[in-house]
């Protein structure tokens, strides 16, 4: 089951207009879009499942390298150093990041961890 136009639309439009606290990146790589990147604070998102036991100011990132050649050859560690460097922490305001990949997603799970998470 895909999602509709009309799913993608009514999740990530709000980003295009500044109508959420998620900030949302393209990641490139070689002037090419590789990716999708995004920074939230999850004590700033009612939905977010585990946001009452988080204190203010802790960020957290989604991303997916949508570039099938990039997947499994070392990009997402670096892609998440590079976006928590120049972005996440880049104010110094943001005390600790998390990421909360699907268990059943090893790769990615391994990716983090070789970032530190």
């Amino acid at each position: 089951p895909y999602p509709t136009l009309a799913d993608v639309s009514a999740e990530f439009e709000p980003l295009l207009h500044g109508r959420t606290t998620t900030t949302a990146f393209i990641a490139a790589y070689d002037g090419r879009p590789v990716g999708y990147v995004q920074r939230y604070f999850p004590h700033l998102e009612p939905d977010y499942w585990g946001r009452q036991e988080l204190p203010p100011g802790i960020a957290g990132i989604d991303l997916f390298i949508g570039e099938p050649g990039l997947i499994g050859r070392g990009f997402g560690p670096v892609f998440v150093r590079a976006f928590l460097r120049q972005v996440v922490f880049a104010d110094g305001t943001v005390p600790a990041c998390l990421i909360d990949p699907d268990p059943a997603n090893t790769a990615a799970i391994r990716a983090y961890e070789k970032v530190g998470f």
